[in-house]
């Protein structure tokens, strides 16, 4: 899979002061579910509107050569739709690895040669902002 690893082992540390159990939420399986499904999410929702990288950064427009092979209904990523319905976000202990099986999709996700970067994963202010909303949820409702 192409992606990233993000360890959820920070943002639970940083909050530890806010609650007094701090450690039940950081070892609750649904609050790394939960912050799995943001990033699939976004991800997602790059692909298929907005177009940016996890910066807020507009993707660089096809070259007029490949916008004369597209048709109607295509855009940049999403031509088949088989790089969007391929992202998948998976989580083991406390970590999350959001990317996608298809082989191409590194090419977009980084860059090579001609092609250039389109970055669709990433940890970008949406991400944590939500994030961040999760984990005081958690805290918030183990300190109650």
């Amino acid at each position: 899979m192409t992606g990233f690893a993000f360890s959820l082992s920070r943002p639970i540390t940083a909050l530890a002061a806010q609650a007094s159990h701090t450690a039940e939420v950081a070892n609750d399986p649904r609050l790394i579910e939960e912050i799995a499904a943001v990033f699939e999410s976004e991800a997602r929702d790059r692909i298929g509107s907005t177009k940016q990288d996890p910066r807020g950064k507009a993707w660089q427009p096809w070259t007029q050569r490949t916008a004369d092979k597209r048709h109607s209904g295509q855009s940049l990523l999403l031509a088949t739709g088989h790089l969007l319905d391929s992202i998948t976000a998976q989580v083991r202990g406390k970590t999350v690895t959001v990317g996608s099986t298809r082989a191409y999709a590194a090419v977009h996700q980084f860059g090579h040669g001609n092609v250039p970067a389109r970055p669709f994963v990433g940890l970008g202010r949406p991400e944590q902002t939500a994030i961040d909303d999760i984990i005081a949820s958690f805290v918030g409702g183990a300190s109650q």
